[in-house]
């Protein structure tokens, strides 16, 4: 065997022994690994517009959840960049199918990645940033919580032929945001406490259905501002009056945190002669509530009972609710195993106008006028 042929074989081998102890992960190489054996520790680290990044880790026992973890976790080290970067908080990195969102500026998916991008994989939730791309294109990562036994797998790379395979996508962040007619679609996961919250699609503005303005990450979701939803709450029957299209109606209606909240079928129940009428119904399999516009209502003998004359418990609840086959997303509670909708919210759901005379107390329900 000459002296080549030798080079060749001890070569392979390497590569055979590498790959037999470490392991492809996730279909894409490793350069290296770093054993973990402390809290916090650097194990990779860029420098973008002259600020420093770093990837840490610790320990695996010394963390409860490496997967939710604010610090370790892959979505950590995103949010930590451009924080760091830019200033701005980054949310919304919850499944292989979740677009980023921002406080300020807005992502977008590109084709051609650059150094700094988001990097979502598809086939599993897990987030990284673009830290180089070489010349033939092979794009190198800097991410978090990724592992092989208590070793830190560290600069894994995309090789240019799989960037477009379909296994990721690239999000790029800008700062200037277009003007644009507000697209507004759920953007919170299915089991978040509060599903009132909605994002635009295109410039990643939020849209509450509530009188909070500012979005918060899910870690601090149970703050002084948002506990009092996420838990059980207090409802005192409302003291307004109540006229529909003109005529006064006695509804069993609730305040809760400064907004009247109605039963939905009492609506539905009230306004059954209107251009706006819409039938509901529940599917208990799946905790659903469906509703149909234009479709008559069919009473259940629930509807329109006596005003409540003391203050009860209300609970938020995450009971699914459909309006012609696409959910919406109104605030909701539940109070004596009823649900009771924010009416604002379903005003403008079903497009039909409401209103308030501070003079009168009265609350104003207007169906042959839109939201």
């Amino acid at each position: 065997m000459n002296n080549k042929a030798r080079i060749f074989s001890f070569v392979l081998c390497l590569v055979f022994c590498f790959t037999a102890v470490w392991g492809p992960a996730f279909g894409i190489s490793t350069t290296s690994r770093v054993e973990i054996t402390q809290n916090a520790q650097v194990v990779d680290s860029m420098t973008f517009q002259n600020v420093l990044v770093e990837a840490i880790y610790a320990p695996k026992e010394n963390v409860s959840n490496y997967n939710s973890d604010t610090t370790y976790c892959c979505a950590a080290l995103v949010k930590r960049f451009y924080s760091s970067v830019y200033g701005v908080t980054v949310y919304n990195l919850l499944s292989p199918t979740s677009t980023p969102l921002v406080t300020s500026g807005s992502f977008s998916a590109v084709s051609s990645p650059q150094v700094g991008d988001i990097v979502r994989f598809t086939n599993y939730t897990h987030w990284a940033i673009v830290k180089e791309i070489d010349k033939s294109g092979n794009i190198t990562l800097l991410e978090q919580n990724v592992w092989s036994g208590n070793y830190a797998l560290v600069e894994r790379v995309i090789a240019a032929e799989e960037r477009d395979s379909g296994d990721y996508t690239y999000f790029r962040y800008s700062d200037a945001v277009e003007a644009h007619v507000h697209a507004y679609k759920k953007k919170s996961a299915e089991s978040h406490p509060h599903q009132y919250y909605m994002g635009c699609n295109g410039c990643g503005d939020i849209y509450h259905l509530d009188e909070y303005a500012v979005c918060m990450d899910c870690a601090q979701c149970y703050d002084s501002r948002y506990g009092d939803l996420a838990d059980s709450t207090s409802a005192d029957p409302t003291g307004s009056k109540v006229k529909v299209n003109g005529e006064t109606v006695e509804f069993d209606a609730y305040n809760i945190n400064g907004n009247n909240f109605f039963k939905l079928r009492d609506i539905a129940y009230t306004i059954n002669d209107t251009d706006k009428k819409f039938s509901v119904g529940w599917n208990n399999s799946v905790k659903s509530v469906s509703m149909t516009s234009g479709a008559s209502y069919k009473p259940n003998g629930t509807e329109m009972s006596s005003p409540g004359a003391s203050t009860v418990t209300a609970d938020i609840t995450n009971a699914k609710l459909y309006l012609d086959k696409t959910q919406i997303y109104p605030l909701t509670y539940s109070v004596n195993n009823n649900n009771y909708v924010k009416l604002q919210d379903l005003a403008r759901a079903m497009d039909f106008q409401v209103g308030y005379d501070s003079g009168s107390k009265t609350v104003t329900i207007n169906t042959n006028e839109s939201y």
